[in-house]
């Protein structure tokens, strides 16, 4: 198969819709891969908002570092090769081509001898698994799609399992209170790993619980290290962090242990314990968060500060508080849940609490609507509903009612161009526009951007 095909077989796979589990995918990744061990070091990142960037800040750092270190994050914004990269780069259109050409046929081959097939979602976790084994990365870091347990990522012998934080996300799911979705997160704990996370409450209760009944070591945000913002502008942000006074003695991941593949410095007291003026590209203050956990594992992996200043300093993620035009400001954020809401409604506040703003919002179905609108709306003077490309936003117009009872003025359009024309005719150059909701649409807005 050519790329065109290739990407046109994973898409057609959507109509499998979402299965979790994790059969089909150790399967697959048997078949492909071989026995274990298939190549990289593992760290796995879950978490309800902020595991993509906390994946790609410890990336960069990794890469910083000299090392090769393949990345694996879901969904994309514009490129569906976006999931799967190495360093800066993407895979390659041939490479993809490549792996999924090899997936196509043992993807089959499960299907004919009675196997449900594997989904979308597992055929591009298995083609990125496959691809780092190819390129023999040293490391690779696996954000999670959903959850945790029955995540397909959840394949791979994390060494490392970073949990950013708790929320209100995929109720249908996980379960509808923080401690049912706490516990499917916290499933990525494998045995004897560390455990890095910036959970708090309840849910931090079932995470210690569960590093506890692995012997897994555990470091948590504002008990073991923290941070403080020094200054920020739209250019990005400055903070110092400090680690606590703790020692971690040092564990072995169970599952890789006869491989030697999972020796790690733990004992943090001999690692950097204080750093200032570290420059972070990224907005917002909950990016610091995502920024230290990072810093944790990067510190445990034994990276130098330099690689870990420069990761930092160098990290790109787009469609996260990504300001991509101005007079007017014109403002991506992939937040689409009521703690991403919150989360940017405080952004918004903090670095632009003078400017007008112009809300162009789609969501789709299967979000908490109602709750995530409550945090967004008192920001905005103005909301333009729209819909994003996605059969989850069969009912995107419901969003009107919720923003007319909010006191907001409400235009309706389906289409994202023209929904993107009338936010800028309403806007005078002073103000901005807020395009959030989903990535989905964050991605769409970035499409129409660049062709303009």
């Amino acid at each position: 198969m050519n790329y065109e095909e290739s990407l046109a077989f994973c898409k057609n796979l959507a109509m499998f819709g979402m299965n979790l589990g994790l059969s089909r995918i150790r399967e697959l990744s048997r078949l492909v891969l071989g026995p274990l061990p298939w190549g990289p070091r593992f760290i796995q990142v879950a978490g309800t908002n902020g595991k993509g960037s906390a994946a790609a800040i410890l990336a960069a750092m990794i890469g910083a570092s000299g090392q090769d270190c393949g990345l694996f994050t879901s969904p994309h914004l514009e490129d569906y090769r976006e999931r799967c990269r190495i360093g800066n780069s993407l895979i390659s259109r041939e490479d993809f081509a490549f792996v999924i050409t090899e997936l196509a046929p043992l993807w089959q081959q499960m299907a004919d001898v009675g196997w449900d097939p594997p989904t979308e979602f597992e055929v591009s976790t298995a083609a990125a698994l496959r691809y780092f084994q190819l390129k023999d990365v040293p490391w690779a870091v696996m954000e999670a799609g959903l959850g945790g347990e029955l995540d397909s990522t959840n394949v791979v012998p994390g060494e490392i399992a970073i949990i950013t934080n708790i929320g209100h996300d995929h109720n249908q799911y996980l379960g509808e209170t923080l401690t049912e979705i706490a516990r499917a997160k916290a499933g990525i704990i494998k045995p004897g790993a560390l455990v890095i996370t910036g959970a708090k409450g309840k849910a931090l209760e079932v995470i210690r619980a569960k590093a506890k009944e692995q012997n897994s070591g555990l470091l948590v945000l504002g008990e073991d290290f923290d941070w403080s913002q020094e200054s920020f502008s739209e250019l990005g942000q400055y903070f110092s962090w400090s680690l606590k006074d703790r020692i971690i003695e040092p564990h072995k991941c169970e599952e890789t242990r006869k491989n030697n593949k999972c020796d790690l410095n733990l004992n943090l007291k001999s690692q950097i314990s204080n750093l200032k003026q570290l420059f972070l590209p990224l907005l917002g203050r909950h990016q610091l968060d995502n920024a230290v956990l990072a810093l944790a594992a990067g510190s445990c992996l034994g990276l130098p500060e330099a690689a870990l200043r420069q990761g930092l300093a160098q990290v790109s993620w787009p469609g996260r508080l990504e300001i991509v035009g101005q007079k007017p400001l014109l403002l991506l954020d992939g937040a689409h849940n009521p703690e991403g809401m919150a989360a940017l409604a405080r952004s918004l506040a903090e670095y632009w609490p003078r400017q007008r703003k112009i809300g162009l919002i789609g969501m789709l179905d299967d979000k908490a609507i109602e709750e995530a609108l409550t945090r967004i709306l008192p920001q905005l003077d103005t909301v333009i509903i729209t819909r994003p490309s996605d059969e989850r936003a069969e009912n995107w117009q419901k969003l009107e009612i919720i923003c007319h009872d909010a006191g907001r003025r409400v235009l309706i359009e389906e289409d994202v161009a023209l929904a993107l024309a009338k936010a800028k005719d309403l806007a005078q150059p002073k103000d901005m526009i807020v395009v959030c909701g989903s990535l989905y649409l964050v991605g769409e807005v970035k499409k129409i951007c660049k062709s303009l």
